[in-house]
């Protein structure tokens, strides 16, 4: 059989009315479902030994789901995610054709490449928009305790987020299910003189509709706690790309847990400018526009009692 291109799948998202199916192959029977009401594309084939037997999540817009006996539906339902999502489903397949594998086995062998691939999409303005919303309930946690709203003093200038007299933080928010984040520059996590530096971690989720907290709340509840709302709106349009009148602005989101403060140390592991002089004494100017991916899980938290505070008022 011929194997069906991303335009047909796309016209098919956007001209039929009900879920249509391509015939992929017959041994093993597979077939690409084209939903265009859910916005989703998968599909269905034989599972293998370990049917779910329940929708499993297996990565952000990826679920596995049980559909007949000895059959599972792997479907890709993020409306950002569809275009590479079909070369994925296309990628599965040819392993159970070519390998004779089973579904399951075919999507775990894929699994950890989808995995790479939505943490390198996760860095667009979609990502900018996360980064604004999770610095605005930081603020309005902030504002909330008595601070005053120049805390913030990185929507206008400085390598820092917040700084509350000699305590400093920077605030990393995202919407993977780990304390997961990128860091730009070797300046980013580098504490001013005698300041003390915390690295808060806001992990947060897309919420149903009319559920969670939007950007577009954040900065209406922070106007009734005394920010001028069109000066915080521009604020946000030149130093964040984000436009309240946005449709991502107006997304409720919800936190995934509590989030964490993490103190930054004389061991933490950041590539600061710092550490590449001590790497690199005679050549490390050499090395320019840093950026890398830093997983947090298990450092040292905070004890600090303000970032304690602070860290329990933060809500969506």
């Amino acid at each position: 059989m011929v194997e069906p291109t991303w335009l047909e799948v796309e016209t098919r998202l956007l001209t039929s009315k009900a879920t249509t199916a391509i015939a992929l192959s017959k041994n093993p029977p597979t077939l690409l479902l084209v939903d265009p009401a859910a916005g989703a594309i998968g599909i269905v084939a034989p599972v293998g030994a370990i049917p779910p037997s329940a929708v499993l999540r297996l990565a952000r817009g990826l679920r596995l789901q049980p559909h007949s006996p000895g059959q599972a539906a792997l479907w890709v339902d993020d409306p950002a995610l569809l275009r590479p999502g079909f070369d994925f489903l296309i990628a599965v397949w040819r392993r159970m054709r070519d390998r004779f594998e089973q579904l399951r086995e075919a999507v775990e062998a894929q699994l950890e490449a989808w995995r790479d691939l939505v943490a390198a999409i996760t860095e667009t303005e979609g990502t900018s928009a996360v980064g604004a919303l999770g610095e605005l309930a930081f603020l309005r946690a902030a504002l909330e305790l008595g601070h005053d709203a120049s805390c913030w003093v990185g929507m206008t200038s400085g390598e820092i987020d917040f700084r509350f007299g000699s305590l400093e933080c920077e605030i990393k928010t995202s919407t993977g299910s780990h304390h997961d984040h990128v860091i730009h520059g070797d300046n980013q996590l580098t504490p001013s003189p005698g300041a003390e530096l915390v690295l808060v971690s806001i992990l947060v989720a897309q919420a149903e509709d009319a559920h969670g907290t939007s950007i577009d709340q954040l900065v209406g509840d922070l106007s009734k706690l005394g920010i001028h709302r069109p000066v915080l709106e521009g604020q946000l349009t030149t130093s964040r790309n984000v436009k309240v009148s946005d449709p991502i602005a107006h997304k409720g989101f919800v936190l995934r847990s509590a989030p964490a403060g993490f103190s930054i140390g004389a061991t933490f592991p950041a590539l600061t400018a710092a550490a590449v002089k001590m790497l690199y004494p005679s050549e490390g100017h050499r090395i320019r526009d840093i950026q890398y991916r830093l997983r947090l899980d298990g450092l040292p938290l905070s004890t600090n009692v303000e970032v304690t505070a602070l860290l329990a008022n933060v809500r969506l």
